[in-house]
């Protein structure tokens, strides 16, 4: 939730900016927000992988479960915020494909596939693969945008 919450704050202040072509602020804005939420993902998954049987004991006796799924924990922020970068410059399209690719492109197929080959496991693995696929997708399209890269927009 307090990803969402940092989602909230960023594009209003990352749409005005932007609109009032201050693009180094965007990108000022961006990147502190990218890191925000890194640094909350990092500490949440260190506390999850760290102590999973008193977590997933609220939920599940199946603690090595949980390290399937937080393996890129820290990462999701990053997919988080890079979806809701695209509707400040009114790009819907690449914000829709990142949100969509997770879990139709990329898990849909890897959970088909994987736990033929691999069982359980892959079953469990095809989730953090997906993130891991979406991220790197999502930091691929961000480079790509020109108002990151440019000093003056």
């Amino acid at each position: 939730m307090p990803l969402f919450g940092a989602v909230q704050g960023f594009q209003p202040i990352a749409g005005f900016n932007y609109e009032a072509r201050l693009f180094d602020r965007v990108r000022k804005t961006l990147k502190l927000t990218l890191v925000y939420a890194t640094a909350y993902t990092s500490v949440g998954f260190l506390l999850l992988f760290l102590m999973p049987r008193f977590f997933a004991g609220i939920f599940t006796t199946v603690a090595y479960v949980m390290r399937f799924f937080l393996a890129v924990f820290p990462l999701i922020g990053i997919k988080i915020i890079g979806c809701s970068y695209f509707l400040v410059p009114g790009k819907p399209f690449p914000s829709l494909v990142l949100n969509l690719s997770r879990q139709f492109l990329l898990l849909i197929p890897l959970l088909l596939i994987l736990p033929r080959f691999f069982g359980l496991s892959g079953l469990l693995i095809s989730f953090p693969i997906a993130d891991f696929q979406v991220t790197i997708i999502t930091v691929v399209w961000l480079l790509g945008e020109t108002d990151l890269r440019s000093t003056g927009g």
